[in-house]
């Protein structure tokens, strides 16, 4: 499983596409200690107009640990795929027409 274990506790990541809100979400979940917590957080990326959020769920405190590892794979994980392509192609030095 892709995921994060701290404290005894296991944690998810899930991506999807949200069509009512256009745009990607990337929502981390807690799944053991059984039962798990379910949803904790959720990053964000708002396809009009390229804003990246970030919202907590759960009241009880996070391990900082597994806020950096999911805002990093957010980061890397939500952005539109023709921008982050946009985006390698500028890094290396290509155009694209």
């Amino acid at each position: 499983m892709d995921g994060f274990e701290a404290d005894g506790r296991v944690y998810k990541t899930t991506r999807a596409s949200d069509v009512v809100r256009d745009g990607m979400t990337l929502e981390l979940e807690e799944v053991a200690l059984e039962p798990g917590r379910g949803i904790l957080a959720e990053a964000f990326w708002h396809d009009p107009d390229g804003r990246f959020t970030f919202t907590v769920y759960d009241k009880d405190p996070l391990p900082f640990a597994l806020v950096e590892w999911f805002v990093t794979k957010a980061r890397h994980l939500l952005p539109p795929a023709a921008e982050a392509a946009s985006a390698a192609d500028h890094q290396s030095g290509s155009d694209s027409v």
